[in-house]
Order: C-alpha cells, then structure tokens, then sequence
C-alpha cells in the first residue's frame, strides 16, 4: 500500500490540497480509481477495468484520448462495488507516508527512495516481503530531515537514503 501513500503526497502538490482533505479506500474490485468530492456533496468517479493500458494510452495522447485496446468496463456484470478504511496496522506504509508529509523538507523523497531501494531488494529474493517497512523506518529515523531550499537538496535525500537502505539491506541479510 505503499503505492497508496505515495499518492496522497502526489495529490497534495499536485493539487494544492490539504493531506487532511485527501482519504485512502481500499476497493477490491479495482474498478473506481478515483473519486473527488466537490463543495455540493457530489462525487466525480474515474472507472475503468484494472489495465494499465488506458492510463498509458491517456499519457500517449493527451490531451487527446486514444483507444488502448483495452476491455471495455460492463456495469451490469460488475454488479456491486466495494470500499472500506485500510487497517493502518496492516498497512503501515499509509501512516509512514502521511507523517513524511506532515514533516516535510526531504522527507518525501528519504521516503520514496527508501522504498525504491527495498522494493528492488524483495524482487531481486535479497529481502522478504516484511522487510520492506522495516528498512523504510530505518532510513527515516536515521537520516535528518531537511528543509528544501534548492532541486539539490531533493538530489542529496535521495542519495543518502539509498545508501542507508542498503546499508540495512546488507544488515539484514547477515
């Protein structure tokens, strides 16, 4: 859910809303990928099947929209959709991304490349599936948060929080 998180902090900038404002759901069947709520109380929903291909066809072409050759979605086989609240002890990436964003500065980007870097170790079998918050805690609780003053300070974070995350990667497997 980590994904999920990382999109909170991507709405809030590209947005300019208040992380507050912006709630996670989890929805099995994939279908809504968005909703946004306007001041009336109505909501706007993005639905589509789960295929990569119309977000990639819509990055092709925009503004225009292209076909992506991909199924077209059938409300009436769907027949009912799904949401509840992540159970944020399961899913502890949530409440990482949140107070990376509530702290600021390079906290986002310490986050990101922690998580980067410990997704790649779990694919390439270095790391078990459990180890990847772990090494993302580690990283955020070692590494001083910044202020960003310049794209610099962004380029530094990021290098530093690899190099940490390795670093536990290598401890973790000894």
């Amino acid at each position: 859910m980590m994904n999920k998180g990382l999109e909170v902090i991507e709405a809030k900038w590209l947005f300019k809303i208040d992380s507050e404002k912006i709630d996670i759901l989890v929805h099995p069947e994939g279908i809504v990928h968005s909703l946004v709520e306007f001041e009336d109380a109505s909501l706007l929903a993005q639905m589509s099947v789960p295929d990569m291909k119309i977000p990639i066809a819509y990055g092709l072409g925009f503004p225009e929209r292209i076909k992506s050759n991909s199924q077209r979605l059938s409300l009436e086989k769907i027949e009912q959709l799904n949401f509840c609240k992540p159970d944020l002890k399961k899913f502890p990436s949530i409440g990482m991304s949140r107070a990376s964003l509530d702290s600021g500065g390079t906290s986002p980007s310490l986050l990101n490349a922690a998580n980067e870097e410990a997704v790649r170790a779990f694919l390439n079998k270095k790391i078990y599936f459990t180890q990847i918050t772990e090494i993302i805690s580690f990283v955020m609780d070692t590494i001083p948060i910044k202020a960003v003053k310049e794209l610099e300070n962004i380029f530094q974070a990021d290098t530093l929080a690899r190099k940490s995350a390795l670093t536990r990667i290598h401890q973790l497997r000894s």
